[in-house]
């Protein structure tokens, strides 16, 4: 474990409160060589200012990257080779280029000076134990077989509660969460678990064998898309119980659309992405089951409306034929349905 260091990417887009929490939690840890990479999404100035000057008083080692596009190699700069509670490197990017790209960005700058190292993907809104990231990186270690690992995520409020242990991808291609909404006292607090969903919410693995996050999809879907990747290749995940973070479920997604936006960019985003792992035959299956049931959903459970009902399963249909991905326009499209 000496030489090992994980790489912590937090990815921050107008949150300082959540953003600065998990920093802090982060300062904790303990039997882990790490980095912190924090990543601002373009977030406003005041938010962006906030996160800044709480780092400048907490930290003595602070490199910051400005201005940084999606395209960005980083020839210019220097990794730094600070590492601990001590030392943090803040990538700003010139805009909010969502999850997977954005997250995608920190990826490539530890490619560019730490090839061989493991990257952890930790939501902003999580919070972690002292020993949950150097339990995750053993394991791995440990277990060569395993190509990526999460921890037991427990919601912040109530934390005697399961959100997920990770879960799995079925025959129909729904992905079902091991453990949600179980008390603690039900879940096993040790051993671990081959799991084929993993969440990106906290995601530990090294870039070199398993690829970077797929940026068809400005939103959502990249999480499952790397699963379905990882299952097709056969590389092998899993969940490690004894290893714990607490997460305040839903705050990114409370801000990205409304009830109906979010029932178009599922299916939208669901359908596009499993035209690249089933056959056409399977896909032309779900596709129909998918939009007779988005059709119930939005008509009976969230009373949208017939005829507004049609006009967003309309949007479905033609885009899960037509596009090859959901950028950042056609999600503020969808998100304002």
């Amino acid at each position: 474990m000496d030489k090992i260091c994980v790489n912590i990417i937090i990815l921050n887009w107008n949150n300082s409160e959540d953003t600065i929490a998990c920093l802090k939690s982060i300062q904790y840890l303990r039997d882990v060589r790490y980095r912190i990479i924090l990543v601002d999404n373009g977030s406003n100035k005041g938010e962006y200012n906030t996160v800044l000057q709480w780092v400048n008083h907490n930290f003595e080692n602070i490199q910051v990257i400005e201005k940084v596009s999606d395209k960005e190699q980083f020839n210019n700069v220097k990794g730094s080779e600070e590492q601990g509670r001590e030392s943090i490197t803040i990538i700003r990017n010139l805009e909010n280029y969502g999850f997977a790209k954005g997250n995608n960005i920190g990826i490539r700058y530890c490619l560019k000076f730490w090839k061989n190292d493991y990257v952890l993907l930790l939501n902003n809104d999580t919070e972690v134990e002292p020993d949950s990231i150097g339990k995750l990186v053993n394991f791995l270690e440990e277990h060569p077989n395993y190509q990526a690992a999460t921890p037991q995520i427990r919601y912040y409020k109530p934390n005697d509660v399961i959100w997920n242990c990770g879960g799995n991808i079925n025959w129909y291609k729904r992905r079902v969460y091991d453990y949600a909404e179980t008390k603690i006292s039900e879940v096993p607090q040790e051993g671990n678990k081959e799991i084929t969903f993993i969440t990106g919410c906290a995601l530990l693995f090294k870039p070199v064998g398993c690829g970077l996050l797929s940026e068809k999809f400005f939103f959502g879907e990249e999480d499952f898309e790397f699963s379905l990747r990882m299952k097709k290749q056969q590389k092998k995940m899993a969940c490690l119980y004894s290893s714990v973070i607490y997460h305040k479920v839903g705050r990114s997604i409370e801000k990205s659309s409304g009830m109906k936006g979010r029932v178009v960019l599922f299916y939208l985003n669901r359908l596009i992405n499993l035209r690249n792992y089933v056959n056409p035959l399977f896909w032309m299956v779900l596709y129909t089951v998918s939009l007779l049931y988005a059709f119930v959903l939005l008509t009976v459970k969230y009373r949208c409306g017939i005829y507004s009902s049609l006009q967003a399963i309309k949007s479905i249909a033609i885009g899960a034929v037509k596009m090859n991905g959901v950028n950042k326009d056609m999600f503020l499209k969808a998100k304002a349905l």
